[in-house]
C-alpha cells in the first residue's frame, strides 16, 4: 500500500537520501524496496544541498534578528492601531453612534 503524501518527517527524508544514496544496488532498487519515486529522492537531494548552507549558520544570531524584526513590525501595527481607535472615537464623539 502506497503512502500517503505528506508522511515523512524532515528527518526520515533526509535518512532516506542517504541511504539511497550509498545503497549498494542503486538508488532505483532502494526507491523500489521502500516504495518510493526515484525522482523523489532526487528532489529531496536537491533541496538538501540548496539548504546545506544554513547547516553551517549561527542560528541564534538569525533567530535573534528575526525576532528583532517581528518585534519592531508588531509595534508599528500596534502603534497604527492606536492611531485608528484614536480617530474612531472623536468621530464617535463628533457624530455620534
Amino acid at each position: 500500500m502506497a503512502r500517503k503524501r505528506g508522511k515523512y518527517s524532515s528527518k526520515q527524508k533526509v535518512q532516506m537520501v542517504m541511504e539511497a544514496l550509498t545503497y549498494a544496488q542503486g538508488v532505483q532498487a532502494y526507491c523500489r524496496v521502500k516504495g518510493v519515486k526515484d525522482t523523489q529522492i532526487y528532489q529531496w537531494k536537491n533541496k538538501i544541498i540548496e539548504n546545506a548552507e544554513n547547516a553551517f549558520t549561527d542560528s541564534s544570531k538569525k533567530d535573534q534578528s528575526q525576532i528583532i524584526r517581528m518585534s519592531n513590525e508588531l509595534n508599528e501595527k500596534n502603534d497604527v492601531i492606536a492611531d485608528l481607535a484614536k480617530e474612531n472615537l472623536i468621530l464617535k464623539k463628533k457624530y455620534g453612534d
